[in-house]
């Protein structure tokens, strides 16, 4: 690929014509309050591309963070972040788009409802009940022990 370098930038090199960048990867997380984290990275892209998210149905959906980076071979990186709840359960795109050019490349991800756990407040009840049990097993314990060697030291001394 031909570059130029700019008097502002000599460190970078800025492609002549074009560049329709890799197919984009959807990296998956969980993310805070059983939400996921979908993150969409593409390098390789020039002129500067768009990023449009989209759920299930075509439903457009607003990133939560969105860097485009120039790399050193004047190429822009792209990386967008979405935080998706249950209600987005299904099929989620990233597509990145050369907006001069009309190129597009996407990624896809299904979101199945596996991602996304749900305790049942039976299952919490129960568990707050087992801590106490146990928490207060101990304290017993630990009381009867020390009332037993306490006892046995008075009957030492008497």
């Amino acid at each position: 690929m031909q570059c130029q370098a700019l008097h502002r930038r000599p460190d970078v090199c800025w492609p002549q014509g074009r560049a329709s960048g890799l197919a984009p990867h959807i990296h998956v997380e969980p993310g805070p309050s059983e939400s996921i984290k979908l993150t969409c990275m593409s390098p390789g892209w020039y002129p500067e591309p768009e990023v449009q998210w989209s759920g299930p149905g075509g439903l457009h959906l607003e990133p939560a963070s969105e860097a485009k980076t120039i790399e050193v071979d004047g190429l822009f990186r792209v990386e967008s972040s979405l935080t998706i709840g249950e209600s987005s359960r299904g099929h989620v795109s990233c597509s990145i788009r050369n907006p001069v050019f009309n190129e597009e490349k996407e990624a896809h991800v299904s979101m199945a409802g596996g991602f996304f756990s749900r305790v049942s407040p039976s299952t919490m009840v129960l568990a707050v009940f087992d801590v106490l049990l146990a928490v207060g097993l101990m304290v017993t314990g630990a009381v009867l022990l020390r009332a037993r060697r306490a006892k046995g030291k008075w009957k030492e001394w008497g």
